[in-house]
């Protein structure tokens, strides 16, 4: 950087300079973890990490299981019944299977029991699947971008504060550094500056590392890393200190490190309160998708002949976070039979039809009774002419009775608000609440309200049983050009699973209106029919969603016809003979093609 008057160092300052510049390590991906956690599944508050780096990409592991008692069989809540949980599978008493977002149904925008992260919902990768797509070691992991950087907060999620008192057992939960390290340069301080070896994906994220600290000898001695600089000593370094001091260099961010030839802000992996990062001067810059060609870094000055050192960089290719998980799909249910209670019968109303054993069943409660002192609902009740709505309000003068709640098979459960104030557990909005249990034994079921005195109750709340027939394992996603279609998770030889498929895709690039879905396909986009092209090609049913490599029958899931007017389709299969089933467009020039359907997958529990 010239100056108008020129000042020398002495000749041990200039050594110096360059003996720092020469010597410090090249960048390189850390294998030591970032930080191990314990995370207690009775703190609603969890447990926070360590400060995370903006753009970097970590792998977060989670292993271990809980006791979960609030959702034990029949609602015990202290300790005779006990179902566990993991980062994001549950196990309920009698079923000792473990499935993903079973109590969802209690809380369908959310994941109750699950380890979340920064406060999110997320989609845990089981390690070691089992054919729910549950990890038989109770090992999970996610890969995590933040978006800013800080603490990373870990806690096990609960409809309520209250549910985390009969929680036992603790997580643990470790982070580690991911680098997938695509290229490695050094960066003269000259004009030229470096350009990478590789050519950017642009449908891929990439992370540069930069470190390293070098000299301009102008008219004053100035030092500099990508993003900061200061005069006679590296630290304490201040960020675009030329911008705001002077006019001599109106071009941005003087000194700073530009890429493909304009300013970035770098990120110090250990900022200063300035912006910089004054102990080891590396910093880090994240380029989302949409950037292709060679990436050119360069230093900008207004003079290079008197810069000495360079620049180490890494560029890294970051994979999507995959961490906040997608439209949670629900379990599928049927109703079995309503059954209306009357508050005033000390024997309640028995279901018609029994539960059988080991299948899991959800209770819908709705409706607001009377009793002498007050109303009641299935969870809670009211005292007096007063409105204030409280669950247990008898608990100093008869623990664990939950007088007037509604109590199946002569136990107390928990029932779960659909709406209202769900801190308190009340729902004072319209009294609906649910409950999800697993059948112990084969029989009916038995609803009444919890009361020692029956004469001066009336009115009567509604019970709906349903049964869960099939629970959801996840999404899978089918590229249109992509000859290889995709793999489901391991899958149990001879169950029976359901695929849910929708959307459409593009099979001729050059009219976009040539469209197709799982089933039909169309030549304006209107016209949708099935076997299209039946004899044209060797497969039987080309454009279609092929499984295991054969043509199968997508049903429609509305109307009554062979195709779907909302593109959406069903079809249930077994297993066999593989543990994994694979999905694709059969086609025979997917280079063509363009889009993707989306595919859920449904385990059918009976």
């Amino acid at each position: 950087m010239r100056r108008s008057h020129r000042i020398f160092f002495a000749a041990v300052t200039l050594l110096t300079v360059l003996a720092t510049a020469e010597s410090r390590p090249a960048l390189a991906a850390s294998s030591a973890p970032v930080d191990h956690l314990t995370v207690d599944s009775r703190s609603p508050s969890g447990t926070n990490s360590v400060s995370l780096v903006a753009g970097v990409q970590y792998v977060v592991t989670a292993r271990g299981k809980f006791l979960n008692l609030t959702y034990g069989v029949a609602g015990v809540r202290n300790g005779v019944e006990q179902s566990t949980a993991d980062a994001e599978c549950t196990q309920l008493n009698p079923d000792p299977t473990y499935q993903r977002s079973r109590f969802v149904l209690l809380e369908p925008s959310g994941d109750p029991v699950d380890l979340y992260v920064g406060g999110q919902n997320v989609d845990w990768t089981a390690l070691n699947p089992d054919a729910l797509g549950c990890s038989s070691s109770h090992e999970y992991q996610i890969t995590y971008v933040p978006e800013v950087s800080g603490p990373l907060n870990f806690a096990v999620h609960e409809l309520d504060n209250g549910s985390y008192g009969d929680n036992q057992g603790t997580l643990d939960v470790t982070i580690d550094p991911k680098n997938v390290q695509v290229d490695t340069l050094s960066v003269p301080t000259n004009a030229a500056g470096a350009v990478s070896n590789i050519s950017l994906d642009p449908s891929k994220n990439y992370r540069v590392e930069v470190g390293g600290l070098w000299l301009t000898q102008g008219a004053v001695p100035i030092f500099a890393d990508a993003e900061c600089s200061n005069i006679g000593t590296p630290t304490p370094g201040l960020a675009n200190m030329w911008d705001a001091t002077t006019p001599m260099d109106p071009t941005d961010d003087v000194l700073d490190l530009y890429v493909n030839g304009k300013p970035v802000t770098w990120t110090p992996l250990t900022a200063t309160a300035a912006g910089c990062n004054d102990t080891d001067h590396t910093y880090t810059y994240s380029i989302p998708a949409g950037t292709s060609g060679p990436l050119g870094l360069r230093v900008n000055d207004t003079y290079f002949g008197d810069n000495q050192g360079s620049l180490d960089a890494v560029i890294y290719e970051v994979a999507p976070s995959g961490a906040a998980a997608g439209p949670v799909a629900l379990p599928q249910v049927s109703l079995a039979e309503s059954v209306t209670v009357n508050a005033n019968n000390p024997s309640g109303a028995t279901a018609l039809t029994p539960v059988q054993s080991g299948r899991q069943y959800l209770l819908k409660a709705t409706g607001v009774a009377s009793w002498g002192g007050g109303q009641t609902d299935a969870e809670c009740s009211t005292l007096g002419s007063g409105n204030s709505w409280l669950a247990n309000r008898f608990a100093p003068v008869a623990p664990a009775t939950d007088l007037l709640d509604l109590v199946v098979n002569g136990n107390v459960v928990t029932w779960s608000p659909t709406a209202g104030n769900l801190a308190d557990g009340c729902n004072e909005v319209d009294h609906t609440y649910q409950y999800t249990f697993v059948a112990s034994a084969t029989g009916q079921l038995n609803f009444r309200v919890n009361d020692t005195f029956f004469a001066d109750n009336g009115g009567s709340l509604v019970v709906q049983v349903f049964a869960v027939d099939e629970i959801p394992m996840g999404t899978l996603v089918i590229d249109s050009a992509d000859p290889g279609g995709i793999d489901t998770p391991p899958l149990a030889v001879g169950a029976h699973y359901r695929f849910e498929i929708s959307g459409t895709y593009n099979y001729w690039t050059g009219n976009p209106l040539w469209t197709a879905d799982a089933e039909c396909s169309a030549e304006n986009a209107v016209n949708f029919i099935d076997h299209r092209y039946a004899g044209m090609t060797p497969f039987a049913d080309v454009l279609d969603v092929y499984v295991d490599g054969g043509p199968i029958t997508w049903k429609p899931l509305s109307g009554t016809g062979v195709c779907d007017a909302g593109h959406k389709y069903t079809a249930t299969v077994a297993v066999s003979p593989g543990a994994r089933t694979h999905l694709n467009v059969a086609d025979i020039q997917y280079n063509e093609n363009s889009g993707r359907l989306v595919v859920q997958l449904y385990a059918v529990l009976h």
